[in-house]
C-alpha cells in the first residue's frame, strides 16, 4: 500500500520534470520515451530479481517445499531494498553536486 501510494505520489511530478521546458513538438516523444524506459526498468528489475531468488532457492541444501521458495523471495526483496536505497543516495548525492556552488 505504501509503495503504491508513493508511486501515485512520483510519477506525476516525474513527467512533470521529464517534460517541462520541452516545446510541444517534442514533449510527446519525451513522455513516450519516459514510459518506455519505465516499462524497460520494470522488465529488467522483474527478472533480475527473479533470477537472485531462483538462485538462492536452488543454492539452499533442500530446494523443495515452501519455505526455500520464502527465502529466496526473502533475498530477492532485500536485493530490491537495497537497490533502492543506493539508487536514493545516488540521486541525492547527484542533486547535491548539481547544487553547490562553483568555485573560482
Amino acid at each position: 500500500m505504501v509503495w503504491c501510494a508513493a508511486l501515485g505520489a512520483a510519477l506525476p511530478s516525474l513527467y512533470v520534470v521529464c517534460t517541462g521546458g520541452l516545446t510541444e513538438d517534442v514533449a510527446g516523444s519525451a513522455s513516450g520515451w519516459v514510459q518506455t524506459t519505465m516499462a524497460a526498468g520494470n522488465a529488467i528489475g522483474a527478472a533480475v530479481l527473479t533470477a537472485v531468488a531462483a538462485e538462492h532457492t536452488a543454492s539452499l541444501a533442500s530446494p523443495t517445499g515452501a519455505a526455500a521458495l520464502t527465502s529466496g523471495y526473502a533475498t530477492a526483496l532485500w536485493v530490491a531494498a537495497g537497490l533502492a536505497v543506493a539508487g536514493t543516495l545516488l540521486t541525492v548525492r547527484l542533486r547535491l553536486r548539481r547544487e553547490a556552488p562553483a568555485t573560482a
